[in-house]
């Protein structure tokens, strides 16, 4: 976790991971994602070490507060986020505001937990405020016979939830209208 780490440990990981990935695609790396969310206010030398590497965007701000991670207080639209003198985009995970709560609905363990009806619609009213919704997902969610590890209740709940219904409800949500990728995002919000 970045808040585990000290600047410069920050700075050597993130340096060996962009190396090793831009060997094995032979594509400049444009955007990060800490692990768990993981940069936080405690962190805000992490932004200046996205910036030194060359990063565009950053999509680690979770607008949405749970014991692990989040501000719920953080901006819920790709904002610029200023590092020193130079720029870097600010891409949040999606959240919808019902009843002047946050409500994280874009991947994870949100989207295997709710009921797919749940992230159509959150999805519907995130577009129809103006701000796309972004989707994540990670890989080990769409096997639901990985290997479990034995972890307190909350954790193994957390991580095993209703991983049987991932890969049906990201084929779904690829169907609610237009992808893009961050970068097209990023390329439309610059222009308008």
């Amino acid at each position: 976790m970045v808040y585990s780490q000290t600047r410069s440990q920050f700075h050597d990981d993130v340096k060996k991971s962009v190396e090793i990935l831009q060997a094995i695609t032979g594509s400049p790396l444009r955007g990060y994602r800490a692990p768990s969310w993981s940069i936080s206010k405690d962190t805000p030398w992490a932004y200046e070490v996205l910036v030194e590497l060359g990063f565009e965007y950053d999509a680690s701000l979770f607008p949405f507060h749970t014991f692990l991670y989040g501000d719920s207080q953080a901006p819920v639209s790709t904002f610029v986020r200023m590092v020193g003198n130079r720029s870097l985009y600010e891409v949040p995970a999606s959240v919808v505001t019902i009843c002047g709560r946050r409500i994280p609905f874009g991947g994870g363990f949100y989207l295997r937990a709710m009921p797919y009806f749940v992230t159509r619609w959150a999805t519907f009213l995130t577009n129809r405020s103006g701000r796309p919704a972004m989707f994540y997902i990670h890989p080990r969610e769409i096997d639901p016979d990985q290997p479990r590890f034995d972890l307190p209740w909350r954790d193994r709940f957390i991580a095993y939830a209703n991983l049987g219904t991932t890969l049906r409800k990201l084929e779904k949500v690829l169907c609610l209208g237009p992808t893009i990728s961050i970068q097209e995002h990023l390329r439309t919000y610059q222009n308008a």
